[in-house]
């Protein structure tokens, strides 16, 4: 009926988890600062949105400090400071932006990407969900044709050994085997509160752009 009272990060526990949960973690975790601009854009907000939009900043830039070092680290099994930084990201920061802004803010192109492709057969079973967002955001961003915010990203998520391409998740750029995906995509609940309409031709024109990024 309520939130939880309190959130224990206990770094000695999460440099020990599986790396491929850090990956997948920051991965969700620039999602939320890439689709909630993205789907406030143009919107009067209400301080409570504005003040999580702003600080869905907190959810790329120390990541862009820290990602890559901290996922060599955990690695390792290190509890560092560059761990605590993306764990601070990921837990706190996201959070906070979650419970700021109104639900429609929370999600956008990234989200429903996921959301269309986990729909293949065996994909969910392979990619976890926040470095399939990851990917996602580089499809928002070529919907919004931000091509050097896309290149930057790009390069950043080959750092994390994230998957950029289709061809890597070995998802064939096909028309007609991404029906179903091109479909969830555009009609999603997440897809309801966005700057201007999308298509299905649009989807799909961004995951060709993706592919030759």
């Amino acid at each position: 009926p309520r939130p939880a009272r309190h959130c224990f990060i206990d770094l000695d526990i999460l440099a020990h988890a599986p790396w491929k949960y850090l990956q997948a973690g920051m991965g969700d975790t620039m999602g939320k600062f890439f689709e909630c601009h993205f789907a406030a854009r143009g919107d009067q907000l209400a301080h409570s949105s504005a003040l999580g939009r702003e600080i869905s900043n907190m959810c790329y830039a120390p990541l862009r400090e820290y990602g890559v070092q901290a996922l060599a680290d955990c690695r390792e099994g290190r509890a560092t400071h560059a761990l605590e930084q993306a764990a601070l990201a990921i837990l706190v920061s996201t959070g906070l932006v979650s419970l700021l802004v109104l639900d429609q803010y929370n999600c956008a192109i990234a989200h429903s990407v996921d959301y269309g492709l986990i729909l293949l057969p065996g994909f969910e079973e392979k990619f976890l969900h926040g470095s399939v967002v990851a990917y996602g955001v580089l499809v928002q961003l070529a919907v919004d044709q931000d091509w050097e915010r896309a290149r930057e990203l790009k390069a950043f998520l080959q750092e994390l050994e994230i998957p950029t391409t289709l061809r890597e998740m070995e998802v064939p750029l096909d028309r007609e085997y991404l029906k179903a995906v091109l479909h969830e995509t555009v009609s999603g609940p997440d897809m309801e509160h966005i700057p201007y309409p999308v298509t299905e031709d649009m989807i799909f024109a961004a995951l060709e752009a993706v592919e030759g990024l």
